[in-house]
């Protein structure tokens, strides 16, 4: 007769370590993602066009409070 060990519980499994080589392939290609739309916004004047120029921008309830940044703000941003 042979005994089967009892299955793991869920916070047994949530603390369990894990191979972290999938994240690491997500979040370099995400980053790729992320320098290619930049550069494009950058490249099309879209920062300009999208986001600086608009006489209205769009709010969202509890954060009406954000505003465009003045000047070259939002180049910054983007550059960050």
């Amino acid at each position: 007769m042979r005994l089967e060990a009892p299955a793991p519980t869920f916070v047994q499994r949530l603390f369990a370590p894990v191979d972290i080589g999938l994240i690491v392939v997500f979040r370099v290609a995400f980053g790729c993602c992320m320098l290619i739309e930049v550069c494009r916004y950058f490249a099309k004047s879209w920062i300009d066009t999208q986001f600086i120029r608009p006489a209205f921008h769009f709010k969202y309830y509890g954060c009406e409070w954000v505003q465009v940044p003045p000047g070259n703000g939002m180049y910054v941003i983007f550059a960050l």
